[in-house]
């Protein structure tokens, strides 16, 4: 009964936080959705209005204890998967309605309106609670045109025995279920003989989650052909497992969540390529730059790949305070000739700076240093700077290409400057 599972639940949480001392524990709930070619697929789903009664029936039962807490699907959410779960083609009918009034991820609860989707059931005539009704087992399902290899025999038989708490035993060594995967023949259970595992005592010894930063590496990296498709985050997700696979002496956070940070300077959009981007991180011991290179690259995918690298101290001039004001040299591809280019030029002065916090007018004009067109490119040198011009509007200004189109441009990062005492100094040397 759901009675007992419910109390079942709150008695466990219970004892472990009697058991466990300082310890909060997070309980998370959810309705059981039955699915396609398993032995519950005929077995009833629990509508929302009840799952909600017994969610905070469970919430109630804890309430007491400080260290417990307990989150829940939302059931409405789970009523919506449970009848796709075990829905037809008449359903491609209400997908679309729902689509036209407005739903989009709907996976997301501040995005859900369940509403709609009601709406689209009764206007196509589908009563959604028929797929959530538990079925006779001589129901014949939409999928069973499907052979997963299972017998069907099997599931009923797999279901009645949940219904009694009976296990049905592993059969990779003896089996006697005759689900019909097997033809013991072709198809037989088979235990895969594997050998033990070698252990690399120095594996991962200079990676210390508790050490201090004794200094810092500085390395300059490229980003092209494919790899100019990967996210700013995902880019440096890449440089950190590397630095870990590398073995090298990297210092982590403090903090509840310690990791490995990355100063990887501005950023540029997905889809644009560079010879010349720069990072740096903390590192515990000082290691030579050319031993920090090799290493990296070793761990490193094609495309993305390790130019220089040097470790200074940490009373140098960092990324994050200097580095912040650059100048960016870039080019990409150019059909246009010299007077459309002009042209287009003369709207700079109020450019619209589209962002997602909206839109904002900038003089363009102001942060472009110089620009020349070589054979069929475009190269340019701009100032970027928090608030100002970024990459993506300077050849929107030239060209009128949005970031989407840009792509199609082939543009190419060529260098990064800081000014220092009213100098140009290349970022990587700074």
């Amino acid at each position: 009964p759901e009675e007992d599972e419910i109390s079942g639940i709150a008695d466990l949480l219970i004892r472990l936080e009697e058991r466990i001392k300082e310890v909060n524990i997070t309980a998370s709930v959810a309705v059981f959705i039955p699915k396609a070619h398993t032995p519950f697929q005929w077995n009833e789903q629990m509508n929302p209005e009840r799952a909600e009664k017994n969610f905070q029936r469970l919430v109630s039962m804890v309430k007491k204890k400080r260290r417990i807490n307990i989150r829940y699907h939302n059931p409405y959410i789970s009523w919506l998967e449970g009848i796709f779960s075990r829905g037809d083609r008449g359903l491609a009918r209400v997908i679309e309605l729902s689509f036209l009034k407005g739903c989009r991820f709907d996976g997301w609860t501040e995005k859900f309106n369940v509403n709609l989707w009601k709406d689209s059931f009764k206007e196509s005539g589908i009563d959604p609670d028929f797929y959530l009704s538990g079925k006779e087992v001589q129901t014949i399902f939409p999928w069973e045109i499907v052979d997963i290899g299972v017998k069907r025999d099997f599931l009923i038989r797999e279901k009645d025995k949940s219904e009694e708490g009976e296990i049905t035993p592993d059969c990779r060594e003896n089996c006697y279920n005759a689900c019909g995967s097997c033809d013991f023949n072709e198809i037989k259970p088979v235990i895969q003989a594997q050998s033990e595992a070698g252990i690399d005592v120095g594996f991962l010894s200079n990676v210390k989650i508790d050490s201090e930063p004794d200094a810092f590496c500085r390395w300059r990296y490229c980003k092209i052909d494919d790899k100019k498709y990967i996210s700013p985050v995902d880019l440096e997700e890449i440089f950190v497992k590397a630095l870990i696979r590398a073995n090298l002496p990297v210092v982590f956070t403090r903090g509840f969540n310690p990791h490995i940070k990355i100063e990887m300077g501005w950023a540029l959009p997905v889809g644009f390529s560079s010879i010349y981007e720069v990072a740096e991180v903390n590192i515990s011991k000082k290691i030579e730059g050319r031993y920090f290179m090799e290493e990296v690259n070793c761990q490193l995918p094609d495309g993305i790949k390790v130019l220089d690298a040097k470790v200074l101290s940490l009373s140098a001039k960092k990324l994050g305070k200097v580095g912040r004001e650059q100048i960016i040299t870039f080019s990409f591809d150019n059909s246009l000739s010299e007077d459309v280019i002009l042209k287009n030029l003369k709207q700079v002065a109020n450019f619209k700076k589209v962002t997602f916090k909206g839109e904002k007018v900038i003089d363009l004009g102001s942060f472009i240093l110089e620009w020349k067109i070589e054979e069929n490119r475009i190269k340019i040198s701009y100032v970027q700077k928090e608030g100002g011009a970024r990459i993506q509007d300077i050849i929107q200004a030239f060209t009128g290409y949005n970031v989407r189109k840009a792509v199609l441009l082939n543009p190419l990062v060529e260098e990064r400057e800081v000014i220092v005492n009213k100098k140009r100094i290349s970022l990587f040397d700074l």
